[in-house]
């Protein structure tokens, strides 16, 4: 499979939104459903504009004929928490068990290293077991949980804290 990890452009914008709105129907294990993706295409546009500017971390990955099937970022904190950097991950359901996360999470990495970075932090759902075990591989531990922080379908769902000290 062909696939290519890159820094989004702000010519990104509309695929990223459009992969966002795909996404969020494959599963449940976002914070957004299908079509629910909250920015439009020119907020994006901002968004990716501005996320050159600092110490952050975005890429997306596209496939071989140029279509975004997955994306990762990473918030650098300020101040006081400068050094942690929050982090998350989505990948098209078709692309899952590719390889994929791996590699991003591998890069991810050593980018907030290359940056500084002290710590990684995450937020996932409890009972997304696949993303957690790729976590645990990595080194993250589990330091807290959220009850009944998501609401699905009238049915609520735990989110737990995860972190990787670097």
């Amino acid at each position: 499979m062909e696939y290519i990890i890159l820094e989004p452009e702000v010519s990104d914008a509309k695929g990223m939104v459009d992969y966002c709105n795909a996404v969020g129907g494959e599963t449940d294990f976002l914070s957004f459903g299908k079509d629910e993706f909250p920015f439009t295409i020119e907020q994006e546009e901002k968004y990716v504009a501005e996320y050159k500017n600092k110490k952050d971390i975005a890429v997306i990955v596209k496939n071989k004929d140029g279509e975004v099937i997955a994306s990762m970022t990473a918030d650098r904190g300020s101040n006081r928490n400068a050094h942690v950097y929050d982090m998350g991950i989505s990948i098209r359901k078709e692309y899952w068990g590719k390889g994929i996360a791996k590699k991003l999470m591998q890069k991810l990495i050593d980018d907030v290293k290359n940056l500084g970075g002290e710590k990684i932090k995450l937020t996932v759902f409890s009972d997304n077991n696949r993303a957690i075990k790729l976590y645990k591989s990595y080194g993250f531990e589990k330091v807290g949980c959220q009850k009944r922080e998501m609401k699905i379908a009238d049915k609520y769902y735990d989110l737990d804290f995860m972190e990787l000290m670097l």
